[in-house]
């Protein structure tokens, strides 16, 4: 019994860090994944029409019809004639990056959330037990489950998806201010050019210097 009591001496505060660091990384990653989302979701309301025919196109089509007949004092119907509709290729492309960044923040906001019941579920599993040999029974198992099923690189894995879910955002908003305004697409474009190649520094800093404390999820 002495035994057992003593490795869970040893083992709670580490499974406590481990849970808290977690929990606050979760936390973390649900804040900035809701307002990141609120923030690409008014972008796909204001690009969506794109991919959408103008619904004010055909009364101005008949309207434009009615009026050459009444200047040629012409006495029939006009016959309204209107091209197929077709989203042009930057319509589909910005609203396909900023689609598909706002399903990878919403996976990562449901990850996170997993994330949070995974760790309470192992912390009320294991204070359940009213004995130390049980408590440290439960804790081995569960930790060995961590451990086969490779829970750490899943909890380090949803900030890369998130990081993946930003780069398409700006993708998709170059994109959309190259058709807008070239100037302001360019000068967007060199911020965008210049924060990526800071985070891509950061990545592989860490490669040549174990000691800096500057890395990403893919530095790992």
């Amino acid at each position: 019994a002495k035994l057992w009591s003593v490795y869970m001496t040893e083992a709670t505060p580490y499974d406590k860090a481990l849970m808290e660091s977690w929990t606050e990384d979760m936390n973390g990653i649900l804040i900035f994944a809701g307002l990141f989302s609120a923030v690409v979701t008014t972008f796909i309301i204001e690009s969506y029409g794109g991919l959408m025919p103008d619904p004010n196109a055909t009364t101005v089509a008949l309207l434009q019809q009615i009026s050459l007949q009444l200047a040629s004092n012409a006495v029939q119907n006009p016959t309204l004639t209107l091209e197929p509709f077709s989203p042009t290729s930057s319509a589909l492309r910005v609203n396909a990056f900023w689609i598909l960044s706002l399903c990878l923040a919403l996976t990562c906001a449901l990850a996170a959330t997993l994330v949070q019941q995974w760790v309470r579920h192992y912390t009320q599993a294991i204070q359940r037990r009213p004995a130390p040999h049980l408590q440290a029974r439960m804790r081995r198992y569960l930790f060995k489950g961590m451990e086969k099923f490779k829970m750490s690189a899943v909890v380090e894995g949803i900030p890369t998806l998130l990081h993946a879910s930003v780069c398409l955002f700006f993708a998709g908003l170059v994109d959309f201010l190259y058709q807008t305004n070239l100037l302001i697409a360019m000068v967007a474009l060199s911020i965008i050019a210049a924060c990526g190649g800071l985070y891509f520094f950061m990545t592989i800093l860490p490669v040549f210097h174990r000691q800096s404390p500057f890395r990403t999820p893919l530095s790992e």
